[in-house]
């Protein structure tokens, strides 16, 4: 995304991404949230961020064995 894109801005662009783009607009700026409605809401960006990464996956056997020996997400020191 630009950099100058608010993220509610970029999902007027991408709609798929509206339900992530509100629930991380709310956990961000929304200063006076119960803990309750905070844990709420990080189930359902968890929930939606795990549906768009779901969505976006190449289907069929060669990509899921590119997935499981994939080193991506490994970090060295």
């Amino acid at each position: 995304k630009r950099p100058f894109l608010t993220p509610m801005e970029y999902a007027e662009d991408h709609p798929e991404l509206k339900d992530f783009a509100e629930t991380y607009t709310v956990l961000r700026f929304r200063e006076n949230l119960k803990p309750a409605q905070r844990k709420e809401a990080w189930t359902s960006l968890r929930i939606s961020c795990r549906t768009l990464l779901e969505a976006s996956r190449r289907p069929g056997l060669l990509a899921a064995l590119r997935r499981a020996f994939s080193l991506k997400g490994l970090y060295y020191s």
